[in-house]
C-alpha cells in the first residue's frame, strides 16, 4: 500500500487533507503526518534524509510554509524560499520517483485583477512577500522536475475553508462574530468578489491526483465567485435569519476581484463537485 507522505501536520490543510482521505471508504493510500518536530524543512541535510527514507514512489504533500496571515516579512520569505531549495535539492539527489503536490496560492497573480478572469497561464505579478515566495517555491520544483514534469503538481489555492480552520478564513470569521451575536464590519462596501473552495473538496482533488497521476499547475477554484457582502449574508441567514448583524465601511486595502477560468481543472479532474458557498457554509457551522 502506498503511502501519502504529507510535511505539515499542523496545518489547517494538512490535518483535514489527512482527516478526509482516512475516511474514504475504498482508499487504498496509508497517510503519514510529519510536523515541524518531525522534520524541520528548513534543515537541507534533515530533508535529504527523508527523501532517502521513503520508498522512491511514494506521494507528498507539501502543505507546510510560513502564511501570509502568519507573517509577510521578508523573513517568510527567505523562510519559504529556503524550504521549497531544499525540498527541490533533496528530490535530485536521490533521483525519487515520488509524485510531489506543492501548495502555491492564487496570490501570485497580485491584486490588480479587475476585470480579469485569472487562468493558469495570467501573468504572475506578487506584490507582497508571500506570494513571491510562492513564485520562488513554484520555480525551485520546476527546475527539480525539469525532465519529469509528470511527477510534479502545484495547486495555486484559493481561500481555503473548514472545519477547524481557526476562523483564520473569512467563512470562519464570519461564522464565529454571528454566533457570537457581533457585528460584522464589511470593508470596501463588501463588493470584491471571492472564490472559495471547501477543505473536503481540496482533499478530493488531491486524493485524485495521486490515484490517477495527474500533474500540472491548477487553480483550485470553484469557477463561481461571488461578492464578500452575499458570502456574509448567506452566513446571517443561516444562523441569525432574524436579524441584520452587517456593517459596511468603504475603506480598506484589499479591495480586488479574483474570478477563475476553471476549464484546465475541470479537464483534469472532471468528478469534482464542488460545493457551493451556501452549501459550504452549512457544512461548516454543522461540523464546527
Amino acid at each position: 500500500m502506498p503511502t501519502l507522505h504529507i510535511l505539515g501536520a499542523n496545518s489547517f490543510i494538512g490535518a483535514n487533507v489527512a482527516r478526509y482521505i482516512r475516511g474514504l471508504p475504498n482508499s487504498d493510500l496509508s497517510i503519514a503526518l510529519y510536523g515541524r518536530n518531525d522534520l524541520n524543512l528548513l534543515n537541507p541535510e534533515l530533508v535529504s534524509k527523508f527523501f532517502s527514507s521513503i520508498e522512491s514512489s511514494d506521494p507528498v504533500l507539501v502543505a507546510a510554509a510560513v502564511s501570509r496571515l502568519t507573517d509577510n516579512s521578508y523573513q517568510c520569505f527567505l523562510e519559504n524560499c529556503q524550504m521549497a531549495k531544499n525540498l527541490a535539492t533533496g528530490i535530485k539527489e536521490h533521483a525519487s520517483q515520488s509524485h510531489l503536490m506543492y501548495l502555491s496560492s492564487i496570490d501570485v497573480y497580485g491584486q490588480k485583477t479587475q476585470n480579469i478572469t485569472l487562468s493558469e497561464q495570467s501573468t504572475l505579478a506578487p506584490d507582497d512577500y508571500y506570494a513571491c515566495s510562492k513564485v520562488a517555491g513554484e520555480s525551485f520544483l520546476k527546475i527539480a522536475f525539469k525532465h519529469r514534469p509528470e511527477l510534479l503538481s502545484i495547486f495555486r489555492l484559493t481561500g481555503i475553508y473548514g472545519p477547524n480552520d481557526k476562523e483564520r478564513s473569512l467563512v470562519g470569521l464570519f461564522t464565529r462574530r454571528l454566533l457570537e451575536n457581533k457585528e460584522i464590519t464589511l470593508f470596501s462596501g463588501g463588493t470584491s468578489l471571492r472564490d472559495y473552495v471547501y477543505v473536503d473538496d481540496l482533499a478530493e482533488i488531491i486524493y485524485q491526483s495521486v490515484q490517477k497521476k495527474i500533474s500540472g499547475v491548477f487553480n483550485i477554484a470553484t469557477g463561481k465567485s461571488s461578492s464578500v457582502r452575499e458570502i456574509a449574508e448567506f452566513a446571517q441567514q443561516i444562523i441569525r435569519p432574524n436579524e441584520n448583524q452587517l456593517t459596511y465601511s468603504e475603506e480598506g486595502d484589499r479591495n480586488y476581484d479574483l474570478v477563475f477560468n476553471i476549464s484546465k481543472l475541470q479537464g483534469a479532474f472532471p468528478n469534482v463537485q464542488f460545493r457551493s458557498i451556501e452549501r459550504g457554509i452549512s457544512d461548516y457551522i454543522n461540523n464546527a
